[in-house]
């Protein structure tokens, strides 16, 4: 009997604890002690677990989807003999008011009567939510695989107009027909990042055959539909013919639903390779698209061992795979970002800012130079037209200590609409340069993973993870994902298996929740600047901001002038691409110069070519190279600046 008290009891205080998290901004948790749990109603949490959680842009809304029996709304009728395995809702965070959204899987005597409402995300305002289900839930689905729809959450749920296809024929409201499926979903949509601010786009990815772009269309094409035009526009196009490329395996689509990106196989068909690189079908790159151009919308790379953007870069010339090269066609990363298969993660979807030139990708690749072998790192890139990718890209994570107790990968990423902050998870305690600082205390063991917010403008790094009392986790399931955060980045939403985000938490399940960043009168004093802070608009200027590096030409040499942020080692050195003996094109290091720094400031080097190369220019050849300048400081690793270079007589 004292059992079912005690139970009793902890059920009771749990619900009041929910209320208080729902009840205002006292109870708000903030960059600090603790978070607010979401994936609860009005008088007790969720009791089950909670996945797929997405925070609108506007900061007020979560929807989230649970496999929790106890949140059902009370005129929810459910036919005799079928069970409900959860259901997606959706929670206002003001208020506490919690809506059903739709069901989730049903079963009957054991058998599944529909795969239910999964992978959700939401509008900025909150009013719309897209999600897929093979339930059927408006009068144009007429077959029994999962489709994608979008729910109106201004209506009630019984109302015609609540749910709307997604997944339609273009110019239609009718589903389209699908071929076979052993997953039972026809079409799906990535959670969190499928649906435009305004609730009218959606991207979403075909899991079968269908007729969406014509009679046996293959499986894994992107589609965007909008719902206000009724037209379904193909996002997989072959270069060639534009016919339907297939091999999408996730994808996001920008706030103002103009652009998407994706990670997706079968490459060659739809972007430009350099000759010389690798044409496996297989092969899985990072991909994007501004789809408000229209049908000739070209598909373009974000990253890899290769930059087909450079204009310098001559695309019929043999590209040679080099770790270390530099030079025109040479790209960010020193290999391409599929090597770990991290990017098959649906967590590492790429992420977009809000007009979609702005994104944030995950890999193991290396930033080019060469460094050692990393954990998975975040970059962000500048997509606009006429930037390179080397020249848009930078690397914003980095720990190259091989000390288990600081390393670990970034797991998860958001970035808010307005591209100044990124969310990201990980287990990680240790950020070096080329990071942004740390400026809050490091978490003092590995195990548990951490959500943290990047600033851009300031380059620094605050941790918005806590334990309730302050202290860092200890419970082996604090771990995070479905991460997101509102467009002005003041609020990240995650979900997480640790008990210790609120007091009393005993679901022993994972749970949704939101941090909230505090108002300045409340963090107190602002932390210390770190040096030289860059401007964000945009990208591209963060890899200057990290290293000022000024170039003058000089007879036969160039003039080295950089500014380092304190005491290191300055290397400089040049490499130009040249023929070999076998008429293949390879980089050759022409010019090298070390310095060692004792204070920041300036410091200058007189880059001279080798004694081969020299002959040559004084005879009154000129000599092209790519510069990279280096920095290794005392404590940290290695920031790089690149540029174009002329060795003239």
């Amino acid at each position: 009997m004292s059992g079912v008290r005690v139970r009793a009891g902890l059920v009771a205080l749990l619900g009041v604890l929910a209320i208080q998290a729902a009840s205002g901004a006292s109870a708000q948790a903030f960059w600090g002690p603790g978070a607010q749990v979401v994936s609860a109603s009005t008088v007790e949490p969720a009791n089950s677990s909670t996945r797929n959680a997405a925070l609108a842009a506007g900061g007020r809304y979560v929807v989230f989807q649970t496999t929790a029996t106890n949140l059902f709304p009370d005129d929810l009728d459910t036919p005799a003999g079928w069970t409900r395995q959860g259901a997606t809702f959706r929670k206002d965070i003001e208020t506490g008011e919690l809506d059903y959204v739709a069901s989730g899987t049903v079963t009957n005597g054991g058998t599944t009567v529909f795969r239910g409402a999964e992978n959700p995300s939401i509008s900025a305002d909150g009013r719309f939510i897209a999600f897929s289900s093979a339930e059927q839930l408006a009068a144009g689905d007429t077959n029994t695989l999962g489709d994608v729809y979008v729910r109106d959450m201004s209506l009630p749920r019984t109302d015609p107009g609540a749910y709307r296809l997604v997944s339609a024929l273009d110019g239609s409201d009718m589903a389209p027909s699908y071929g076979s499926s052993f997953s039972g979903r026809g079409s799906d949509v990535t959670p969190g990042v499928a649906l435009s601010a305004d609730g009218n786009r959606v991207v979403f990815r075909t899991m079968t055959t269908s007729d969406l772009a014509g009679p046996g269309t293959g499986l894994g094409n992107l589609f965007v539909r909008d719902l206000q035009a009724r037209t379904t526009t193909l996002v997989t196009r072959t270069m060639a013919e534009g016919a339907a490329a297939g091999g999408a395996n996730s994808a996001s689509i920008s706030a103002d639903g103009t652009t998407v990106a994706w990670v997706g196989i079968n490459a060659a068909a739809q972007t430009t390779l350099l000759n010389g690189e690798s044409r496996s079908p297989t092969t899985s790159f990072y991909l994007w698209q501004r789809v408000a151009d229209g049908p000739s919308a070209p598909t373009r790379r974000i990253t890899g061992s290769a930059d087909a953007d450079d204009p310098a870069c001559d695309q019929a010339a043999l590209f040679v795979y080099d770790p270390g090269a530099l030079g025109p066609c040479y790209g960010p990363l020193d290999r391409q970002e599929s090597d770990d298969q991290q990017v098959t993660d649906i967590t590492n979807t790429p992420s977009l800012s809000a007009d979609g030139r702005t994104v944030a990708f995950i890999t193991t690749a290396n930033a080019r130079p060469l460094a050692a072998n990393p954990p998975a790192d975040l970059f962000v890139t500048d997509m606009s037209a006429g930037v390179s990718r080397k020249a848009g890209t930078v690397e914003l994570t980095r720990d190259t200590n091989s000390d288990t107790a600081t390393g670990g990968t970034i797991a998860a990423k958001a970035i808010s609409g307005d591209g100044r902050r990124i969310a990201f998870a990980t287990q990680r305690t240790n950020f070096v340069l080329p990071s942004p600082r740390l400026v809050d205390p490091p978490a003092v063991s590995l195990g548990p993973v951490n959500v943290y917010v990047l600033d851009l403008p300031s380059m620094s790094i605050q941790r918005a993870t806590r334990s309730f009392d302050g202290t860092d986790y200890d419970d082996p399931r604090g771990d995070t994902s479905s991460l997101s955060i509102s467009g002005d980045g003041k609020r990240i939403g995650f979900v997480s298996g640790s008990a210790k985000l609120f007091p009393g938490d005993g679901n022993n399940s994972t749970d949704a929740f939101v941090v909230t960043e505090p108002p300045p009168t409340e963090r107190g004093a602002a932390a210390e600047p770190p040096f030289d802070p860059p401007v964000m608009q945009p990208v591209r200027a963060l890899s200057a901001g990290l290293l000022k590096v000024k170039t003058t030409k000089r007879r036969g040499a160039i003039g080295v002038e950089v500014v380092t942020p304190g005491a290191g080692i300055l290397r400089a050195r040049a490499r130009s691409l040249m023929k070999a003996s076998d008429s293949r094109a390879k980089l050759r290091l022409v010019a090298r110069k070390s310095l060692k720094v004792t204070r920041a400031g300036k410091a200058t080097l007189l880059l001279r070519p080798s004694a081969r190369y020299r002959k040559s220019v004084r005879r009154g050849h000129t000599l092209s190279a790519t510069l990279e300048v280096s920095f290794t400081p005392v404590r940290g690793s290695t920031v790089s600046v690149r540029r174009p270079v002329v060795f003239s007589p």
